[in-house]
This record gives C-alpha cells, sequence and structure tokens, in this order.
C-alpha cells in the first residue's frame, strides 16, 4: 500500500487532494501536515513514498523542508506551485525536489505524475532488510542513517545488495568493479570494503553490516 504524506496549510487545498486520492486510489494511505515542521515528523515517523509539499508554510518554507529532507533521505517530492510561480519551482527543483503540480490539480495528471515518480524510485532503489540503496544518488539508508558512497563503493555495494542473502563472491565483486580476478585487485577490493564498513559504522554505529566469509567473499547482515 502506498503511502502519500501531504504538506499544505490551506484545507481546502488539501481536502482536494485527499478528494482525489479517496476516489481514483482508494488503496493509498493518506497523512496530512498543515506546517512545514510537522510534516517532517510524519515523514519521520511512517515513511511515505512519497511528498506532496507546498512552498508557503506557516512556520518553515517549503524550501526550508526541502533541504531538511535531503540531509536524510531522497524520497520524491512533489511541489505544489501557482502557475505563476516559476522561480519558486527552479528554486524547489535545485534544492532536490522531483516534480510539481499546478493549483488546482487535474486528476489524471496528478495521479500519473505521482505513480511515476514512486515507480522510478522502486527501479532506483534496492532493498534487503532494513538496508535501502539507492544507485543513482549513491547512498545507502539504513534505519534512520543515510551512508554517501564514492563511485566505487556504490558499485560494490550494488553487487552485494544484489546479492542478499547470499555471498557476493571475490571473483564476482573484483570482476564487477575492475574486469578482472586476480590477487592486486582482490587486495583493491578488500581496501574498498575496509572504508565502505568504516563508513557506515560512523554514520549508523554498526560494524557488521559487511561480513567477510573466508576464503570466498562478501555478504551483507540484516542489522
Amino acid at each position: 500500500m502506498e503511502r502519500i504524506l501531504i504538506v499544505e496549510d490551506d484545507f481546502k487545498t488539501a481536502d482536494a487532494f485527499v478528494s482525489i486520492f479517496k476516489l481514483t486510489w482508494p488503496n493509498a494511505e493518506i497523512f496530512t501536515a498543515q506546517t512545514g515542521w510537522e510534516g517532517i515528523r510524519l515523514l519521520e515517523e511512517y515513511s511515505p513514498h512519497i511528498i506532496i509539499l507546498d512552498i508557503g508554510l506557516p512556520d518553515i518554507n517549503g524550501f526550508e523542508v526541502i533541504s531538511e529532507i535531503r540531509h536524510f533521505t531522497d524520497i520524491p517530492i512533489m511541489v505544489i506551485t501557482a502557475r505563476t510561480d516559476e522561480l519558486d519551482v527552479v528554486k524547489a527543483l535545485e534544492l532536490g525536489a522531483n516534480d510539481f503540480i499546478s493549483k488546482p490539480p487535474r486528476k489524471m495528471e496528478l495521479i500519473a505524475r505521482i505513480k511515476a515518480l514512486i515507480r522510478k524510485k522502486s527501479v532506483d532503489d534496492l532493498s534487503f532488510g532494513n538496508i535501502n540503496f539507492d544507485k543513482i544518488q549513491r547512498t545507502i539508508h539504513i534505519n534512520n542513517s543515510k551512508v554517501d558512497l564514492s563511485v566505487y563503493e556504490s558499485l560494490l555495494f550494488e553487487k552485494l545488495i544484489l546479492a542478499a542473502p547470499n555471498t557476493a563472491t571475490y571473483t564476482q565483486l573484483t570482476e564487477h568493479l575492475w574486469g578482472e580476478d586476480n590477487e592486486e585487485n582482490i587486495k583493491k577490493l578488500k581496501v574498498h570494503i575496509q572504508y565502505l564498513r568504516t563508513k557506515i559504522e560512523k554514520s549508523t554505529g554498526n560494524s557488521s553490516v559487511i561480513i567477510n566469509r573466508s576464503g570466498l567473499g562478501y555478504f551483507l547482515r540484516n542489522p
């Protein structure tokens, strides 16, 4: 079941969105917030699949909400805007919003855009238990902690999570990263694994996410 969070202080506009979802997407679970901080709290509590966000909020504005959210998640964000607010749209997209919709929303367009964002997110994401990997953003999310990865770390972690819960062998990992399995590349692999473990432990406090299977390779343990 998809979860949708609407952050909008105007009750009439919020109700219009809720009515559209109830009519066209009855299985979706809808949450609403009237302030930016309430929206962030609901995001952390319920982990919705997408946020519909107004810019003009009474406590912090939508730009600040986007900035706060992007510190810990890359959830899709759709900005609600008036047709004349082109500069607001540009600023929101630059801060990390994914799309925008004009007021008043058109039913079919709204649903199509939201489903497209959720679908794209699911394609870009790989999950194993409480571990979520975004290969486009090159980030790992473990519970509420975020880990930013380098290009090689991202390629490495992608192979590990695709293999989970099984072991990704030394051969599979070195060939994936460097195209060849040899002793030199295995040594480089171990260095990258150590860097990756250190990053994960620093962000999450967990030192046992990536486990070595002696003589074979590495596997992920769900924290």
